[in-house]
């Protein structure tokens, strides 16, 4: 029997202990309850019920549900007064609350709500129906027990006692409000408080420095750090209480940063309700920090502008670098240097350099290792092997550099390739240049000999058939005979560019100059309307002047194109000739 019931309360006492680790573990739902319950009641225009007290509270109850959970459920008040300090916890809010006015009742109202939402909080848990009611009578049991403990205390102490806590409280009270007033001025933060609706009651000495120019108090506080609205929740949704707010104020000129923190005034009292703000003023700090940024972004951007002007250089220069460790092994390379061997640069990086040149070139390189000192260097003229295996000739430069106590080689490949190529190259062109020139003196002498035939006909026409006519001209006395010679002196004339790619029609001689110049826009490719647009005269007068010049031209008749035929005539000659005649 003994056995059995030693089970029964250990189990009980294991049931009780998890319930109340998993209610450790809600305080905020069980502190929302708490609240939502005493404002439901009315009882917030009479107490307090700040987190302090809520705190004090819970944490006294689970405690001593803690140190009795052996004991339930035959748990007796007797017990609590053995240890008296377990309900102390207890006495003292009830003495402070009588010392403020509360009565018995109103306290043991709000204990009571305490209770009720503790159990609340209780049946909400997942656990088993049986668990949770051991868990409720174990606290209802410890509730009855604390309130009979209350009762008794305050009916026990007289009213001497209560002047005496009215005295000590006030006290208390007094030397709280000259500490706080202490710190509320001298403190170089600014302080703003504000009354439930989020309007400023008071402002610190520092506040009133910084707003100087302004009416803070009865302003919205949420208008001084840029908060839309009138909503005391807005403030408390942009800047959570209990978190520092970096914000930038901008007040007549003045610009401040300041470290802000949003405080809850601790009173569930609607009336004294509202938060304070606290601004540490950080400026100095921000400005520092803002020019420390500035030149680490600077200089970051510089190192970075350096780097990528370093690595456009590297993969863009128009020679092959290597970069080769103590082991022989190439450890970097560019772009120049892959396309000179052939090969990608990720299959570059890890090949042994003496991969890349035959037996004389292994001995140049080792001789240029083991000989140069840091910042020397040495050149010579190496065959590099191509990936295929084809040779071709480079010029090599080796730069040895040291660093963290190893040896680097930086080795810079010229293909001679096309340099080589090149002279080949200049060596033909020049044996064909020679060819080229005993060629064109030979056309030169041909043309030469052309010219002088050209010459030499030309003389002949001129003293065979022009000078001839000139001479029956000249002693003829018939004007029509001598128009027939004139004519024919004409066609002599026009005879003679007929070994040119342009000839000189005698028909063009008999046009005007008006005519002479409608044939140079047709030669141009100018339409009719083109013709009288440039020339200002009517449709109808240039088709009189095609007609003319088809006439004079003897083409009347003819399928010919005007165009096609002025094409190879030098039409220039003609109005030149023209204006000769009229002079």
């Amino acid at each position: 029997m003994v056995t059995c019931c030693t089970s029964c309360t250990t189990r009980c006492e294991d049931m009780i202990e998890n319930v109340l680790s998993k209610i450790a573990g809600s305080e905020e739902r069980f502190f929302e309850l708490w609240t939502q319950r005493l404002r439901r009641g009315g009882y917030l225009k009479y107490i307090s019920a700040g987190r302090d007290d809520f705190h004090n509270a819970f944490d006294g109850l689970l405690n001593i549900m803690h140190t009795f959970a052996s004991e339930y459920p035959s748990l007796q008040i007797s017990r609590f007064k053995d240890t008296s300090h377990h309900t102390r916890f207890l006495l003292e809010e009830a003495r402070l609350h009588r010392s403020r006015g509360v009565s018995l009742e109103l306290f043991l109202g709000s204990f009571k709500i305490m209770v009720q939402a503790l159990e609340e909080s209780i049946v909400g848990l997942d656990f088993p129906h049986r668990d949770i009611g051991t868990a409720l009578l174990a606290v209802r049991r410890t509730a009855d027990i604390l309130e009979a403990a209350v009762i008794e205390d305050w009916e026990s102490r007289g009213k001497s006692y209560e002047l005496k806590d009215l005295e000590t409280a006030y006290r208390r009270l007094l030397l709280e409000k000259n500490t706080y007033e202490n710190i509320y001025k001298g403190t170089n933060n600014l302080v703003l408080i504000t009354n439930h609706e989020g309007n400023i009651i008071e402002a610190n000495p520092q506040a009133d420095q910084f707003f100087s120019r302004k009416k803070i108090l009865g302003c919205f506080c949420g208008e001084l750090i840029g908060i839309p609205g009138s909503s005391i929740q807005g403030v408390l949704d942009a800047y959570p209480p209990g978190k520092a707010h970096e914000i930038t104020i901008n007040h007549d000129g003045m610009r401040g940063v300041f470290d802000m923190r949003v405080l809850l005034r601790d009173s569930q009292i609607p009336k004294f309700s509202g938060i304070m703000l606290l601004f540490n003023d950080i400026t100095h700090i921000v400005d520092h920090r803002i020019v420390l940024e500035q030149r680490v972004s600077e200089r970051t951007r510089a190192q970075a502008n350096a780097e990528k002007m370093s690595s456009a250089i590297f993969q863009t220069v128009g020679e092959g670098i290597l970069l080769v460790d103590q082991d022989l092994e190439i450890i970097n390379a560019n772009q120049q240097a892959a396309e000179i061997y052939g090969m990608p640069i990720q299959n570059l990086i890890g090949t042994d350099i003496r991969m890349l040149t035959d037996e004389p070139g292994i001995r140049t390189l080792r001789r240029f290792f083991d000989d140069l000192v840091e910042g020397q260097r040495f050149s010579a003229e190496i065959t590099g092997i191509y990936v295929d295996g084809r040779i071709f000739p480079t010029r090599t430069t080796v730069t040895r550099i040291d660093r963290d106590g190893k040896r680097f080689w930086t080795i810079i490949v010229h293909d001679n390739s096309e340099q080589k190529s090149m002279e080949e190259r200049l060596r033909l062109e020049k044996k064909q240049s020679e060819e080229m020139n005993v060629t064109l003196k030979n056309v030169l002498n041909a043309i030469e000999k052309d010219r002088r035939d050209s010459e030499n006909r030309l003389s002949a026409r001129i003293k065979t058939s022009i000078l001839p006519a000139l001479e029956k001209v000249d002693k003829e006395t018939d004007a029509s005979v001598r128009r027939s010679y004139l004519t024919l002196l004409g066609q002599q004339l026009v005879g003679l560019t007929s070994g040119f790619d342009t000839e000189l029609d005698a028909g063009l001689l008999k046009l005007s100059r008006t005519e002479i110049e409608v044939c140079r826009l047709i030669q141009a490719g100018c339409s009719s309307k083109e013709i009288c647009e440039a020339m200002n005269l009517s449709f109808e007068t240039i088709q009189t002047h095609r007609k003319n010049i088809r006439r004079k031209l003897d083409l009347r008749g003819r399928k010919v194109n005007l165009h096609a035929f002025l094409s190879n005539r030098i039409v220039d000659h003609a109005e030149k000739t023209d204006h000769e005649e009229n002079e």
